[in-house]
């Protein structure tokens, strides 16, 4: 969570001296937002630097649904304003549907006019087909996204390395520890932390597609146990330099403060 903390911390220029006010999006996922959600903000507020709201989108359509049950929904589309300028910075633990168009303008405002955003775990694998939002998340991968959406970003000795060749983007393998390697150690996200660290049980992600140039700041460390041979950086900032947009793709599990482990996605 410490990476999840500082990530939101420097989406801003400095900690202020109220607490940072962040809207968690969530709703929709392939994973179970209703209990990863109560984590994040719990960890969050816990922290006394955050003031956390959630907006909760309406549930993704049935197409079996009665004609009165659709309008329904269309409805409760109608009534989702999330109050973007109202917080410093935005969480998405969203993986769903397509805003309406007023909403998406409106984020595309609010992140263009220097606000913050942070994007977790299968929030990247959501809008493929929404250029500004990829633009936002720098990498992606699922949703149909392939060669042409940008090439294939993982770290060799770190090094950052670019693949080009045919396939989709997005992958991992079972779930399993993994280490991983801190590659900027003097930035304030990773600034103390391990030079390499041990990850609790956890989906590795990998041939995740670069659809905007992004800075690595930490990455899975080779492991020849592991179910994948490429590994995909864990953390980064989005280019260009002055951009406030922070990338973090594991907690697929959380790990709640008892010590378990408790998996977060459907069987």
């Amino acid at each position: 969570m410490r990476s999840l903390l500082l990530s939101l911390a420097l989406s801003l220029p400095a900690f202020a001296a109220e607490p940072i006010k962040v809207l968690i999006l969530d709703g929709q996922n392939n994973h179970k937002w209703q209990q990863t959600t109560p984590v994040m903000k719990q960890a969050l507020e816990a922290s006394g630097h955050f003031a956390v709201t959630v907006s909760t989108t309406p549930p993704k359509a049935d197409p079996k649904a009665t004609p009165e049950a659709q309008a329904a929904l269309e409805a409760q589309w109608e009534k989702w304003k999330p109050e973007f300028s109202a917080h410093d910075v935005v969480l998405s633990n969203y993986n769903g549907e397509r805003w309406p168009a007023d909403v998406e303008k409106a984020f595309v405002s609010y992140v263009s006019n220097g606000s913050g955003f942070v994007c977790v775990h299968a929030a990247n694998n959501s809008f493929s087909d929404w250029p500004e939002y990829n633009a936002m998340i720098g990498v992606g991968g699922w949703g149909g996204r392939n060669e042409k959406s940008g090439p294939k970003l993982y770290v060799v000795d770190g090094r950052l390395m670019r693949d080009t060749s045919p396939g989709k983007g997005g992958n991992h393998g079972p779930q399993h520890e993994f280490a991983i390697t801190i590659h900027n150690t003097e930035h304030p996200i990773t600034k103390g932390m391990p030079p390499v660290w041990m990850h609790s049980k956890d989906e590795l992600y990998d041939s995740l597609l670069q659809v905007l140039w992004t800075r690595v700041y930490a990455s899975p460390s080779v492991d020849l146990h592991a179910p994948c041979d490429e590994y995909t950086q864990m953390m980064a900032r989005l280019y260009p330099a002055d951009s406030d947009r922070y990338r973090l793709v594991v907690a697929h599990c959380i790990q709640p403060s008892n010590g378990l482990l408790r998996h977060a996605h459907p069987p």
